[in-house]
């Protein structure tokens, strides 16, 4: 049976994953880089003020990483909510093994359940449909960084059929 929050709010929430986590390419020029760790964040203590958050995510993290590094760090905090979005850098790069990820992962969820604390976890987002603004924005924003004075490669939106996928 899941937790329900404390009638008073969270007090200690830790934030535990890679770039997804992180907030990277989240936000926009008026409001800034603000990953939805850190809107959750924000709104919690909105709900509840004085809640104490640490977002200890790091871009091209592995599950791995988070178990050695991100997991012995957020326990010592105490967190009373933990979120956790990690494993696309191990299913999406090269030199690791489907099986060894998921075996990563269950050690993970097993240590986050045994913390005491709320645990949610997110899914991964269905690659077989990638949203053309955000695969058009990392594709321009790449091209600026490898092209600085313009030139490069010219970048075509995304063809109807995505677009069909993103309005359904």
């Amino acid at each position: 049976m899941p937790k329900r929050p404390p009638p008073h709010g969270f007090q200690r929430y830790v934030a535990l994953g890679d770039s997804q986590t992180e907030g990277l390419w989240d936000g926009t020029d008026a409001t800034g880089v603000a990953g939805f760790a850190d809107r959750l964040a924000a709104h919690l203590d909105a709900l509840h003020p004085g809640l104490r958050y640490a977002n200890l995510a790091v871009r091209g993290r592995r599950i791995r990483g988070v178990l050695d590094e991100q997991l012995p760090a957020a326990l010592a905090m105490a967190p009373d909510l933990i979120t956790t979005c990690i494993g696309m850098n191990d299913v999406t790069r090269p030199g690791r093994t489907f099986d060894r990820a998921l075996a990563d992962l269950d050690l993970l969820h097993d240590r986050l359940a045994e913390s005491g604390a709320t645990v949610v976890t997110t899914t991964f987002p269905d690659l077989s449909h990638p949203s053309r603004r955000a695969a058009d924005r990392r594709a321009r924003r790449g091209d600026q960084r490898r092209h600085p004075r313009g030139g490069g490669p010219a970048r075509l939106p995304a063809g109807g059929s995505v677009r069909r996928a993103i309005d359904e």
